[in-house]
């Protein structure tokens, strides 16, 4: 009886160790579920950290069957955001998830461990949209009742972030920095989306003249100042609307009056400066520009973004006079050219 005792309990520990290795202990996430109503039977889920603002090579592709399900293993050694469409997932090392997710955020479904973060997120906003403002659809008549909607919203999220129980601290620190970067991303959007909607509603006294712009965004200085600051931390970084926010700070000369006295962490700082070079590489490509962005890479202290702009530099390289792979074409007149 106790020999019989004895295996059972090893081998209820034997199992036991096995689950503890396959979620958790080797930092590995099981993620399976159904991809609804997507493109193909290969879809992406994007990396959302820091240094996709330079690059995609985090992403992870998930191979669907005819269904458009899947179920797969991932290695995470802490936690990240991906995106799905217009899905944004927050995934733990140790999660256990099992989702359904289509292109329209709000429909999809979590359950398993880590499924609650993953719940809220569906309710996060698009910085593109302007945040709070939803594509200009909450723009009041003047900025002043437009700021109360606003703050109202925010503080309801902020509610909602509160009441969560099973997730953890740092996910609510770098979602209550979403909130606040969300806040400031409406505020500064509020300008262009005034205007959109004086023209629709033919309402020209709602418009902020170009003239205007400075001083609404400087009015504005001494309220936002704290939420800059909550937002001035490395790991803010990987938050989405709040990389654009900290960018456009950075870069905005009417944004200025919103860090006045600011300095920004060394690596907001990097990450911004990488993507010029990498622009400049996308855009105005020559020997020059390719050589300060690879010296620029031996001086880089942070290794993810070096990495990001080494491929960029890489790729952009490639398409150097001479460089390419040479293509005999036509031009409309039905004269040969190569394109080198």
């Amino acid at each position: 009886m106790k020999r019989i005792l004895y295996k059972k309990l090893l081998a209820g520990c034997t199992l036991g160790v096995l689950s503890a290795c396959q979620f958790g202990q080797n930092n590995e996430i099981h993620l399976r579920g159904q991809l609804q109503d997507m493109p193909g039977r290969s879809v992406v889920m994007s990396y959302d950290g820091a240094s996709s603002f330079l690059g995609n090579s985090k992403d992870v592709v998930l191979n669907l069957d005819t269904e458009g399900r899947f179920d797969t293993i991932l290695t995470l050694t802490a936690p990240a955001y991906y995106n799905i469409s217009r899905n944004t997932l927050y995934l733990s090392p140790g999660d256990d998830l099992t989702i359904k997710i289509t292109q329209r955020n709000s429909e999809a479904e979590f359950s398993g461990k880590g499924a609650e973060a993953n719940n809220y997120m569906k309710d996060r906003l698009f910085p593109h949209a302007g945040s709070y403002l939803e594509g200009g659809m909450n723009v009041r008549d003047d900025f002043a009742s437009t700021r109360i909607l606003i703050d109202s919203l925010a503080q309801e999220r902020r509610k909602q972030l509160m009441a969560l129980q099973n997730v953890s601290d740092e996910f609510k620190r770098l979602e209550s920095a979403r909130i606040s970067a969300d806040v400031l991303n409406s505020y500064s959007y509020y300008p262009t989306y005034a205007n959109i909607q004086a023209q629709i509603r033919k309402s020209p006294e709602m418009a902020i003249r170009r003239h205007q712009v400075d001083s609404f965004y400087l009015s504005l200085s001494a309220d936002v100042q704290a939420m800059v600051r909550e937002l001035n931390r490395e790991e803010n970084l990987n938050v989405a609307v709040a990389r654009s926010v900290i960018s456009n700070l950075l870069l905005d000369r009417q944004l200025k009056s919103w860090s006045q006295n600011m300095s920004f962490t060394s690596r907001a700082q990097e990450l911004v400066e990488a993507a010029r070079h990498i622009d400049k590489l996308s855009e105005h490509l020559t020997d020059s520009v390719l050589s300060d962005a690879t010296d620029f890479t031996k001086q880089m202290e942070n290794q993810d973004f070096a990495d990001e702009l080494l491929a960029k530099i890489e790729q952009a390289g490639r398409l150097l006079k001479g460089q390419a792979f040479d293509l005999m074409l036509s031009d409309v007149e039905g004269n040969s050219c190569r394109l080198s």
